[in-house]
């Protein structure tokens, strides 16, 4: 099973449409979401999947978008920091804005997966047992190349595409 991630849209429409593209591309079941979508306009976009949002420091409207999330999809997902299982596996998301939160989901091992945002650099990298995994920015400051993370599952293999 395939799984889509990204992070620090920014209200990034034509990056979201390639990013969108990409999940279509790979078959993805789920998009993760690490945090600042920053508009309800924004995450409309991505009602076509079921979708888990951390909110970011971008974020000001969460409870419009919680709301407008559950309305699309009651399966959606949405908090500061989300936590979930998925075949087998136990994932865990935040944006990383928040002082210690990453830090403290990192420190209990509790994760198979972590996915994280905000710094906008993309990275893939194990801490103990935990795979943490920054799928990088489509928006924002641009510190590197616009990308988004394919997570395979089933595989364990992390892809990142670039948008260009």
């Amino acid at each position: 099973m395939k799984i889509g991630i990204i992070s620090d849209t920014h209200d990034q429409i034509d990056r979201i449409t390639k990013a969108l593209l990409v999940f279509r591309k790979h078959e993805i079941h789920q998009v993760f979401h690490c945090g600042d979508v920053t508009s309800l306009a924004s995450i409309q976009w991505f009602c076509e999947f079921q979708i888990a949002l951390s909110f970011g420091n971008g974020d000001f409207l969460t409870g419009e978008m919680h709301q407008f999330l559950k309305a699309s999809n009651p399966k959606n997902q949405t908090g500061y920091q989300v936590e979930t299982e998925l075949f087998g596996n136990r994932v865990g998301m935040t944006h990383s804005h928040l002082p210690d939160m990453l830090d403290k989901m990192i420190e209990t091992q509790t994760y198979d997966y972590i996915f994280f945002g905000h710094t906008h650099i993309r990275s893939s990298r194990l801490s103990g047992k935990t795979r943490l995994i920054n799928p990088g920015a489509t928006g924002g400051l641009m510190k590197q190349t616009p990308s988004v993370c394919i997570l395979d599952l089933a595989k364990d293999v992390v892809l990142f595409e670039e948008l260009g």
